[in-house]
């Protein structure tokens, strides 16, 4: 969700920018089970660090940390029937730095130019298209458009588990020849 509402009709170019408290909407954000008990989910908006570049998924550092649209678990909150809390909390950095990659950027704008043959002869062209859609689907990346090479789940007691992924910057990871 964007903070900005834009008139397509005469700006296809403005700010989509994400927007972490329009994001929130529509969330599932309670469970409540028939014995009594329920659950919470808390959430936030998706951080990265780095962004592969499209068709290469080279990953390169950006300037900042910066925000992406959609949502990531913060933390989960299960509370039994007796109403005794059980909370676990949810950490995508490691060292201070985001694990977060951004592994493909919506674009709605694109320009450039073509050419080529036909039978009449060598042409060349110029073109430039928008859309209201990502001209470049986000689906390539089997629906994770921010992935994560590192979590951590943090427990009450301070105890804590580590799960570390391959991820676009995992050496070895990338795609080779057969």
């Amino acid at each position: 969700y964007s903070s900005k509402l834009g008139n397509f009709g005469i700006n296809l170019n403005e700010d989509r920018s994400p927007d972490e408290e329009k994001m929130m909407a529509e969330m599932l954000t309670r469970i409540t089970y028939p014995t009594g008990g329920y659950t919470l989910y808390e959430y936030e908006a998706h951080r990265y660090l780095k962004k592969a570049l499209p068709f290469e998924f080279t990953p390169i550092l950006c300037e900042k940390e910066e925000t992406a649209g959609g949502l990531r678990i913060k933390s989960i909150t299960d509370i039994t029937s007796n109403g005794v809390p059980h909370i676990r909390t949810f950490e995508y950095a490691e060292g201070g730095c985001s694990s977060g990659i951004l592994c493909s950027e919506p674009q709605c704008h694109m320009e450039g130019t073509c050419g080529g043959y036909t039978s009449l002869g060598e042409y060349q062209g110029y073109f430039e298209m928008y859309h209201e859609m990502p001209l470049l689907p986000l689906s390539e990346t089997d629906g994770c458009h921010v992935t994560y090479g590192f979590v951590r789940e943090r427990f009450p007691d301070g105890s804590y588990i580590e799960y570390k992924y391959s991820n676009f910057d995992t050496p070895g990871c990338e795609d080779s020849d057969p």
